[in-house]
């Protein structure tokens, strides 16, 4: 879409510090309920890695904690957890952040976080040993992209494991979702 324009060069992700991911909720969170909500800033920490962590140092099941969606492992990233408030101690939460992870808040709401329940994420990414003209030339692709739009392109992460998304996804479709024949046949 913006082939035409020269590129900038360089390079991203060189370390976890040069990708930052912070989730957008959703919906605001009401500071009452029986869930607890945690913000956690990790780094080269996996989502599932903090899931487990949760489980082990709360005693939780993997089924109680609650997540709006996958981050990536080689950045740094502020997430949010949902836990069963009514199991889990608070004060306990500031034994998890030797562990990989800082806790930078805590709120309470009336349901588990659930995937999809993320507006969005934000990016910082640094990008290294570009050209001089980089400036000039990124404004030129951003107007290209704020006049046309931009296609929302899927990386390998959304095909799931041994892409069982996928295969689940076109079973889905085949059946329909209570087995029965669906109307958007694959």
């Amino acid at each position: 879409m913006t082939q035409e324009l020269p590129g900038i060069g360089g390079r991203i992700k060189t370390g976890p510090e040069e990708f930052l991911v912070e989730e957008v909720p959703l919906y605001p969170f009401s500071g009452k309920g029986d869930h607890l909500l945690v913000k956690v800033e990790k780094v080269e920490v996996s989502t599932l890695d903090v899931v487990r962590l949760f489980c082990e140092v709360l005693g939780v099941s993997q089924k109680e904690v609650g997540y709006a969606g996958m981050k990536d492992r080689m950045a740094v990233t502020r997430q949010w957890f949902s836990l069963p408030g009514t199991k889990v101690d608070e004060k306990r939460l500031s034994a998890l952040e030797t562990l990989g992870f800082r806790i930078l808040e805590v709120t309470r709401h009336t349901n588990k976080l659930r995937v999809g329940h993320l507006k969005g994420n934000r990016f910082r990414i640094v990008v290294r040993d570009v050209v001089p003209e980089a400036l000039e030339r990124a404004w030129a692709k951003m107007e290209v992209i704020m006049a046309q739009g931009m296609p929302n392109y899927y990386h390998g992460q959304r095909w799931g494991r041994d892409a069982q998304n996928v295969k689940q996804g076109v079973e889905l479709l085949r059946k329909g979702k209570k087995g029965r024949a669906s109307p958007y046949k694959a």
